[in-house]
């Protein structure tokens, strides 16, 4: 029933075939969800915890295998995700108007031409608008 209710959608041989598909989906979706009905229940009742018993030594394998492979690549990564994780607070900081995002930046002539001829970066601002005009 699952594969008709997702891939209905992508098989256009089954729209001709089956003109009331989506009509039977919605009653099938109320039949599921109302409580005098129990649909949800029977179903899990029926068909999803049968089928999670039997299968249930061979799935908490594989969720022990997927949550190994995770832990193993967050510690693998853990200076990525700390610099994604202090780029993505400085985004949201800049967005609640705690700093103003910093305009473009210039390259000008050090003033102190005795300590050599370093070039320094300097703030250009923004230009004010005038109330004159």
């Amino acid at each position: 029933m699952l594969s008709l209710i997702v891939g209905r959608e992508r098989s256009p041989i089954l729209n001709s075939r089956f003109p009331l598909y989506y009509h039977v989906k919605f009653a099938f979706l109320v039949w599921l969800q109302l409580p005098p009905g129990n649909g949800a229940r029977h179903m899990y009742m029926s068909h999803l915890r049968p089928f999670l018993l039997r299968h249930q030594a061979r799935l908490d394998q594989i969720v022990n295998f997927i949550y190994r492979q995770m832990s193993n690549f967050v510690s693998a990564h853990q200076p990525e995700f700390q610099f994604v994780g202090a780029v993505f607070m400085e985004i949201m900081s800049l967005g609640r108007g705690n700093r103003a995002i910093e305009g473009p930046t210039a390259q000008i002539l050090d003033p102190h031409p005795d300590q050599g001829t370093e070039r320094l970066t300097a703030q250009i601002p923004d230009p004010q608008p005038n109330d004159e005009d």
